[in-house]
């Protein structure tokens, strides 16, 4: 699959003189699970043939830096998609750190505006893909189980689900974002 996305990648690249680039943004806790996620989103972007800024933050960020930083990175024409990695310091609204990446580069579904986006009755459109999403229809669609009328069933922890709110709400956009036209 990764293979078929660095293609399409390519193929952007020539037309455009562009590769996508991914702003990586993780705040330096300690935590093995963050740095293990930092590393396997970095692999995954290049094997797509993704550029990716890794940007590091010190563990004593504010949320007005981290916000200033996103608010810069969305000015940058040559920044495609942006994503902060969790969990953040206990100090720092989610919240308003998803709200301060601009609708068109947060790349995981978890803006308000991207939300909605989502939703079956919504009047909004989509003019790009959200990642979560759209990486879900193309593992159904690489296996034909997108439009093939069968159920799914997505098995999730209980405890991602109610005890992080980005994670819940990312699994919860991509599950209803990837559904297929009725």
């Amino acid at each position: 699959l990764l293979q078929v996305i660095r293609r399409q990648n390519e193929t952007i690249a020539a037309r455009f003189d562009s590769r996508p680039r991914l702003a990586l943004i993780s705040v330096a806790n300690g935590n093995l699970m963050t740095e293990t996620a930092v590393d396997l989103h970095i692999v995954c972007a290049k094997r797509a043939g993704c550029d990716v800024e890794n940007i590091v933050l010190s563990k004593d960020i504010s949320q007005s830096e981290l916000c200033s930083t996103i608010t810069g990175l969305n000015a940058r024409e040559d920044i495609t998609a942006i994503m902060v990695l969790q969990p953040l310091p206990d100090a720092i609204d989610v919240v308003a750190v998803i709200n301060s990446i601009a609708p068109e580069k947060e790349a995981e579904g978890l803006h308000p505006a991207n939300l909605a986006r989502m939703f079956p009755t919504s009047l909004l459109s989509f003019d790009f893909d959200i990642g979560a999403p759209q990486a879900l229809k193309f593992l159904l669609c690489a296996y034909d189980l997108y439009d093939s009328g069968k159920h799914w069933v997505v098995l999730a922890q209980t405890e991602i689900l109610e005890s992080d709110i980005i994670a819940g709400t990312n699994i919860r956009a991509a599950l209803v974002g990837a559904m297929p036209p009725s």
